[in-house]
């Protein structure tokens, strides 16, 4: 699933020392979210990131459902900030400076409980102007199910399984000498400590690569250059790092190595099982970017019975900072139990991977005339 990047805008106490009194004002230069779906229970990751060791106090007042983090001795500095939009947990979020004390306060979408909320430090990223992370987690469970129910559940799903859609079969004509010599850049999107999406057997993670590493080698064999952002499970930037920072790790791989395309792999997800189908994302910012975007979904709608969501425009922080024309493809529901058994095929990976590498040909064939 993707990680969407948008601008930001009873009394429970406790206080929790990190790290040690920094001995000079200390300045907080970035202020990153990011929502995570790799652990059983869906959470809110916030990082605050210093030039300096900090000790923050943490207050939780449920009476107007606030968290608010106090950071003494500090100043705002060149402060970015980016936040994931619509999650179930933080409205709105608000910076003030008082004299050398920063308070930054998270309005919540509901009260959350002390136990519910994570609260530690990190060291900043390898290549990061920052120190210090602060990292704050807020989980975010879902309506309990009853025991009986969710063994009755999983006693199903383990002995029986959903099954699988039928795979489509997919014949296409590739003209692969329009790929000879292009350079294209394939992103598994996360890796490492960020699993994306999870479903009932495979993180999104996992799949992303499985289907990029099959693309790739196809890609090879018709004679392009091939960069993928990882080719292993790991993050880009480094683990736990903001969304902004591991996103741009991804991009710059993209922008040195000159690739004439970047195409993001993903898989979506929704509360709901029933919901189902593959997508396609790409934004504007130069001329070719839908004519990438509309060859590929269109090839990727063929190849299988997945139904049709469209093709979208969007402003997503790895088709805004990538220097040549991406497109972000979502193949399918993760949450769908028989999207899910049917991803996990490998005619279901090779399809795809063969309906994107006919996207692409298709792409750089008009493109050239």
């Amino acid at each position: 699933m993707k990680k969407i990047l948008v601008c930001l805008v009873g009394l429970l106490v406790f206080a929790c020392s990190l790290t040690i009194q920094a001995q000079t004002i200390t300045t907080i230069n970035g202020l990153r979210a990011v929502w995570r779906t790799d652990e059983t229970i869906p959470f809110l990751r916030i990082v605050v990131e210093t030039d300096h060791p900090v000790t923050p106090k943490l207050v939780i007042r449920n009476k107007d459902k606030v968290l608010l983090l106090t950071l003494s001795n500090t100043k705002i500095g060149k402060l970015e900030r980016a936040l994931v939009d619509d999650n179930p947990t933080v409205r709105q979020v608000t910076v003030t400076q008082k004299a050398a004390t920063t308070m930054i306060a998270f309005q919540l979408q509901r009260n959350v409980a002390k136990e519910e909320v994570q609260f530690f430090s990190l060291p900043a990223g390898k290549g990061s102007a920052s120190k210090v992370r602060l990292v704050l987690d807020i989980k975010n469970p879902v309506a309990p199910i009853s025991p009986s129910t969710k063994s009755t559940i999983w006693s199903k799903t383990e002995n029986i399984g959903p099954a699988p859609e039928t795979v489509r079969p997919y014949h296409a004509a590739i003209d692969t000498k329009v790929l000879r010599g292009k350079i294209i850049c394939i992103d598994p999107g996360h890796g490492g400590s960020d699993g994306g999406a999870i479903g009932r057997k495979v993180k999104e993670k996992d799949l992303t690569l499985q289907i990029a590493k099959r693309l790739a080698a196809q890609l090879t064999q018709a004679g392009a250059r091939v960069v993928l952002t990882r080719d292993r499970d790991t993050d880009v930037f480094s683990a736990y790092a903001g969304a902004v920072e591991e996103l741009q790790a991804r991009c710059n791989i993209a922008n040195t190595a000159k690739a004439d395309v970047f195409v993001s792999i993903h898989l979506n997800s929704s509360i709901k099982q029933a919901v189902g189908g593959i997508e396609t994302f790409y934004n504007s910012k130069t001329p070719y970017d839908y004519s990438l975007a509309n060859y590929i979904h269109q090839e990727n709608v063929k190849a299988t019975t997945f139904v049709n969501r469209g093709l979208h425009g969007a402003n997503f922080y790895l088709l805004l900072h990538s220097n040549m024309p991406a497109v972000l493809v979502e193949l399918g529901f993760i949450s769908n139990p028989r999207e899910e058994a049917t991803l996990l095929q490998e005619e279901q990976q090779e399809q795809f991977a063969k309906s994107m590498m006919t996207g692409l040909s298709k792409y750089f064939a008009h493109k050239g005339r």
